[in-house]
């Protein structure tokens, strides 16, 4: 059993019983419902909690920070972190979940014994930099944002990251180390993110004992917005908000006196890819390093193969009836042998560019080393629907004039020196007017070097409409 904290400000009074009763609709082995605050909301059903229990106040987020309008913001987010400190009777692990954030449809935080974590999109570097001061170990550890409107906290990992922090900044409790570490600069804006503090903690330090998990989800601004065929959950911010709030309609849109909605439309992408995707990878696991150095042998033995990815994608884009693909890095080794053989000594690097030219549609490979180019000419020189350059890949995409139904981002090395995550977001920048509407894009290297070749370009291909369906040795992203 998990709870449920739901901490509470002026400006979401109006909206948390309807928060508060999503969550007992659609959260899985859900015990008890909390609400901080300054005074009792008078929610049925809930537990109640003064925010004057908490060891810091308002004042103190306004004489450490010197900031008036964004105190509040602050004040919450040190609310969350310090809720399994205060709340003596709560359970090991809790739900916190902003006011303004309901749940749609039934959703399960606990799988296997391991809490499971929703990825958003959002990149701020003043977060990062804000974590980094409180201990230089809480670094970015991927692509994706901790930063989602709700988070499951473990009461045992939030002391130890809380712990970590003060042996950092001895004599200050953590939450004095929290405020007094915002950046001047950023602190009457956004300078500190409790999510994605706690987030990349446990990536960090409890990486094999969570679940990433995408969720459908959107910031919305009209309860016409509310729709439980397209998202799991949504969060209807005050500042946000277009109209006022018609809490007749949001009563009919989260709690419908008809039948369960139908999911289709939220889950199509996987209903497309899911057959194809289990059957190419039946057997075969796909373990993420991040930060970890791989020896030769680690690179041969242990870590994911590109080939399952590839022929997924092959076999997806011929049931999508797509025509055109286009590569950005082109294959670097000869292959001795057929494509129907696996060998981990040669396959690591993939091979690509045969596969893709195998599939007799238009296909396009760029690399700017020419000794690559002249690999993949040679391996590619019997098929003419195959079309090799040497060139930049960017200036490559710039001028492509054709439309692209798989887009294959494999140029720039993961490797000291190289933006290989800035190289891989301008080419896509580049090549995205030209996508598909619906289409497919693949991207190298990405279980390497905290999210690798796709570190900075995921987040820009998720916020263009694009569902994640694969994450590994390559990253899958589909849109139909």
């Amino acid at each position: 059993m998990i709870d449920a904290v739901i901490p509470l400000g002026p400006n979401d009074v109006g909206l948390v019983e309807f928060t508060a009763r999503a969550l007992r609709r659609n959260i899985k082995d859900l015990r008890i419902i909390w609400i901080v605050a300054a005074r009792d909301p008078g929610v049925p059903g809930t537990l109640f909690v003064d925010e004057a229990s908490f060891p810091f106040k308002m004042e103190d987020v306004r004489r450490i920070l010197g900031v008036t309008t964004r105190a509040g913001w602050y004040l919450a987010q040190l609310i969350k972190l310090h809720v399994g400190a205060v709340i003596l009777d709560i359970a090991p692990r809790y739900l916190v979940v902003d006011a303004d954030t309901m749940f749609l449809r039934p959703c399960e935080f606990v799988t296997d014994g391991r809490p499971v974590f929703n990825l958003g999109t959002e990149f701020h570097p003043p977060y990062f930099a804000h974590m980094a001061r409180l201990h230089p170990s809480l670094q970015k550890m991927t692509a994706y944002s901790g930063i989602t409107h709700f988070l499951l906290f473990d009461k045992g990992w939030a002391a130890e990251m809380m712990a970590l922090v003060e042996l950092h900044h001895p004599g200050r409790p953590f939450w004095e180390s929290f405020l007094a570490e915002v950046d001047p600069e950023h602190a009457e804006k956004s300078g500190a993110a409790d999510y994605e503090i706690y987030f990349n903690f446990c990536l960090v330090y409890h990486l094999g004992e969570v679940i990433l998990k995408r969720l459908s989800w959107a910031n919305v601004r009209t309860v016409a917005e509310v729709d439980a065929n397209r998202y799991d959950f949504v969060s209807l911010h005050w500042y946000n908000r277009d109209t006022a709030l018609d809490r007749a309609a949001l009563e009919q849109k989260l709690f419908p006196k008809q039948s369960a909605p139908d999911n289709t439309a939220a889950n199509a992408a996987w209903n497309f890819a899911g057959d194809i995707v289990a059957y190419h990878f039946r057997g075969i696991t796909q373990p993420i390093f991040f930060g970890q150095d791989l020896t030769p042998a680690d690179q041969t033995h242990l870590r994911g193969k590109p080939r399952p990815f590839i022929l997924a994608a092959i076999d997806l884009l011929r049931k999508m009836g797509g025509r055109t693909i286009v590569e950005i890095g082109s294959m670097r080794q000869p292959m001795r042998h057929s494509l129907e053989e696996f060998n981990p000594n040669c396959c690591n690097d993939g091979h690509s560019t045969l596969f893709w030219a195998s599939t007799g549609m238009n296909f396009h490979t760029i690399d700017i080393n020419p000794d690559c180019a002249r690999i993949a000419g040679e391996a590619c020189a019997a098929m003419p629907n195959a079309h090799v350059y040497c060139g930049d890949g960017i200036a490559f995409l710039q001028a492509f004039d054709q439309e692209i139904d798989l887009l294959f981002l494999d140029a720039w090395d993961v490797v000291e020196g190289c933006d290989f995550a800035g190289g891989h977001l301008l080419a896509y920048q580049a090549a995205r007017d030209k996508v598909a509407p619906n289409s497919i894009i693949l991207i190298d290297d990405t279980d390497i070097k905290f999210g690798g070749k796709g570190r900075l370009v995921i987040p820009a291909i998720i916020r263009d409409g694009f569902d994640l369906v694969l994450v590994g040795r390559q990253t899958m992203l589909i849109r139909i």
